[in-house]
């Protein structure tokens, strides 16, 4: 018989020692000291200390052990686990979920991870991980957050078609990623893809949207349309390019206008034949021709032939004489004649009421289109 039981026990305590040692769970203890030995049930009331497993089995459908505190106070605690050189909580399941963790009340946190070392880049406050390898609809994920009706059958439906990923968020916004210590608030990195994957399903929906200037140190590829202010390019200035920038703004038409030059020799006739590439006639369409004499006036100088067959001919060049030529194409390729750029059209209707650049016509910021984006549900 344990120490802690041969000592003397009111009735009371007695009884409900007894049946929980037939049960192998807890046993009161009396005011004196206890403690309970290997093997033997937990003694409530008094510090238990074991070497091996106390266990508390429940095959019923019900709570296998419940542990509650009605303290109000800031540092109440219903159950506390402490591991030395060992986890200090460890819940699984071999059939369902391993734990569940929830808040009753509004502004309180289901569950609270806090890591207390002031150490710099010692440990982790939430550290999740699962190591099935499985993809698509049949992958794995070690984290997920939901909130709102629909946003697990989202991320189900983004799973099946793409790939699951460590993390997994939906909501009114997937993920907010803030920085107050002027860091970046959302880091995007892989080794062999995509660093950062933006979609959406919506038309006329942004996939991603900056509010604020945009820095690519890398090739940008666009597959489809780029509308902007302006633009140009910048680089160093080739006479001081430790102290300058150079730039030059980009050619504007209201067409998809390709442009295509050169200096060609005219022969003794005054004549000559500008060779293009073989796919020029397939790309473009509506061309016209600039020619510039050089060195000498050629009043007579003139397009002898059109484009046909991948060249062009000029004619009424002094014998000799080099000749600049310049000539434009519209864009003719598929894509280019499935979306024009139109250039006047009404803006739409959640655009109505805003400006690009509502400075220049004397209006306030907060007219700015970039304004109202960024007030939207759900903006980023």
């Amino acid at each position: 018989m344990p120490e802690s039981q041969s000592r003397p026990m009111t009735r009371r305590a007695a009884i409900a020692a007894s049946a929980a040692a037939g049960a192998g769970a807890v046993a009161l203890a009396t005011g004196e000291e206890a403690h309970a030995a290997n093997g033997d049930p937990l003694i409530l009331g008094a510090s238990n200390s074991s070497s091996a497993v106390t266990a508390v089995e429940n095959s019923g459908n019900t709570t296998g052990l419940r542990v509650s505190c009605s303290s109000t106070g800031t540092s109440a605690v219903a159950l506390v686990g402490k591991g030395i050189n060992a986890y200090g909580l460890l819940a699984s399941s071999s059939q369902f979920n391993g734990g569940r963790i929830y808040a009753e009340v509004p502004g309180r946190h289901g569950l609270l991870a806090e890591n207390v070392s002031t150490t710099s880049g010692s440990g982790t406050a939430l550290w999740a991980r699962h190591r099935s390898t499985g993809t698509g609809s049949e992958g794995a994920t070690a984290v997920r957050g939901i909130q709102g009706d629909g946003a697990d059958p989202l991320l189900s439906s983004i799973r099946a078609t793409l790939w699951p990923a460590a993390g997994e968020f939906a909501g009114p916004n997937g993920v907010i990623g803030a920085s107050a210590q002027g860091g970046t608030g959302v880091i995007g990195h892989s080794e062999t893809g995509t660093g950062v994957l933006a979609s959406t399903n919506t038309p006329g929906v942004d996939a991603l949207y900056s509010a604020g200037n945009a820095t690519i140190a890398g090739d940008l590829a666009v597959q489809g349309m780029v509308s902007k202010f302006g633009g140009s390019f910048r680089i160093d200035h080739p006479l001081d390019p430790q102290n300058q920038y150079l730039s030059h703004s980009f050619v504007e038409s209201p067409d998809m206008m390709n442009v295509y030059n050169g200096v060609i020799e005219a022969d003794d006739t005054g004549a000559a034949t500008v060779e293009l590439p073989d796919w020029f006639e397939a790309l473009n369409r509506d061309f016209r021709y600039q020619l510039t004499p050089i060195g000498a006036a050629a009043p007579d100088l003139h397009v002898s032939g059109k484009v046909d067959g991948g060249r062009f001919s000029i004619a009424g060049a002094q014998p000799g004489q080099e000749v600049s030529w310049q000539i434009t194409g519209i864009r003719r390729d598929p894509w280019a004649e499935q979306n024009r750029v139109p250039v006047e059209h009404a803006k739409p209707e959640t655009d109505r009421g805003t400006y690009l650049y509502p400075q220049g016509f004397g209006q306030p910021a907060e007219l700015s289109l970039a304004t109202r984006q960024s007030a939207r549900p759900g903006a980023s």
